[in-house]
Order: structure tokens, then sequence, then C-alpha cells
């Protein structure tokens, strides 16, 4: 029985080797994609196709899974956002197949599965990648990406970008409109001594993000666009 067990432990791990994907295999994968999303740039050498909107990155994360297949991903990055060191999306966007399951591409069936899934990754992501969405689109996307997508999970950092991208509007009525509404969700969905924990006082917090104008907000930017080196996106 031992021998067995041990047995179905080395196929397992002959199977594990043996999938390994090449390089060349995910860099082919990514320009499949960017055939259909022209508008996206691979992200240095990683698996993203990305593009800058004013504050925001956005694009698709191919990201490998297991040692066999990836998930395709929405993201979008927060460059007003620098209390970070290194690149966090902000919103992470999985997707679902025709039978409501994640959605997974195999290495294997790339060829004849990928057309599919971007399909689907057009249709449900909850920001275009085909056009250039306005900064009141992307808002608008990160609220429904909070209330559909995350559940449960802690809403704060999506929260955040909105709050920040909401002082860039130019349309006074809306800018206070959105940050109204995403202070409101922090304060509906994350407990208050965790809102204090994370900003040493969530209403002087407010204030200070509140407070802030665009020529601060822009040095920020630059300050991401350097750091993190996307001046070619």
């Amino acid at each position: 029985m031992k021998e067995k067990k041990m047995g179905k432990l080395a196929q397992s791990v002959v199977e594990s080797v043996s999938n390994k994907i090449s390089t060349s295999v995910l860099t082919q994968t990514l320009m499949d994609w960017q055939k259909e999303f022209p508008d996206l740039k691979r992200f240095k050498s990683t698996q993203k196709l990305l593009k800058r909107i004013g504050p925001a990155i956005i694009g698709i994360e191919l990201e490998k899974y297991m040692s066999d297949k990836y998930r395709p991903r929405l993201v979008l990055i927060n460059l007003l956002d620098t209390s970070y060191n290194k690149i966090s999306p902000c919103v992470y966007q999985s997707f679902k197949n025709k039978k409501g399951n994640e959605l997974f591409v195999a290495y294997k069936d790339h060829s004849h599965l990928y057309l599919d899934a971007c399909k689907i990754v057009e249709n449900e992501a909850r920001i275009s990648l085909r056009n250039k969405p306005t900064l009141n689109e992307i808002i608008e996307g990160i609220f429904i990406y909070i209330e559909e997508d995350l559940y449960s999970a802690n809403p704060f950092d999506e929260c955040k970008s909105i709050l920040l991208f909401s002082r860039l509007l130019h349309d006074e009525k809306m800018k206070e409109f959105y940050f109204d509404k995403a202070v409101k969700l922090m304060e509906k969905k994350i407990p208050h001594s965790i809102l204090e924990d994370f900003t040493g006082g969530f209403k002087s917090w407010i204030e200070i993000i509140k407070n802030l104008d665009s020529e601060k907000l822009n040095k920020l930017q630059e300050e991401s666009i350097n750091k993190y080196k996307l001046i070619e996106i």
C-alpha cells in the first residue's frame, strides 16, 4: 500500500515537471490576447497587458494557475496610491465561464479556447478594455466590482482609489457624490476599529484626502510612474 502511494506521488511529481510551461508558450499566449486587445501593451516581461488612463492603469493579467493553465483577470492600478512598495492592483476581477465556474484556460487548449475567453472578459469586465473609459466610468466600475465581486472582502483599497480619483473630476457635484458614497461604503463594510487602524484616525484621514488638489495628485501620479517605470505604458 505504501509503495502504491509512493508510486502515485512520484507520478504526480513527474506530471508536474512535464507540465512546466516554456517562456515561448507564455509569450505567444500573451501575444494572442494582445491581438484581441490592441490598445494594451505588455508590461516588461510579465503576463500583464496594460494601458494608462490618467491616474489609473487598467488591463489584463494572465495569471498562471498551477502548472498547466492560466486565469484571465481584469486589473486596475491606482497611480495616486504610493503606500505600497510594489505595483498592487486595487481591482483584481476574475471571470466565469459559460457553466458559471471560474474561467481558466489550459495552455494545451489555448489556441482553440482563448477567443471565447477574450469575449467573456470583454463582456464581463467592470471597466471597458476596448475603449478609453472616462474617470467617471472607471469609478463606476470600481463600485460595481465592490458590490458584485468582492463579497465579504475588505474594500479599503478600492474605496481609497475612488476617494482619490474623485478629487480629479471637474464636475463638482459628481466629485462630492462619489467621494461621499465611497466613505459611506467604507463605514458600512469595514469595522470602525480596522478603519482607525488602517488610517491612523479615519475622520482626519478623510479630510486630508478631501483637500488634496490636482497639483499634489499629479505629483503623486508622476512619482508612481517613475517608481515603477511605467513611462512606456
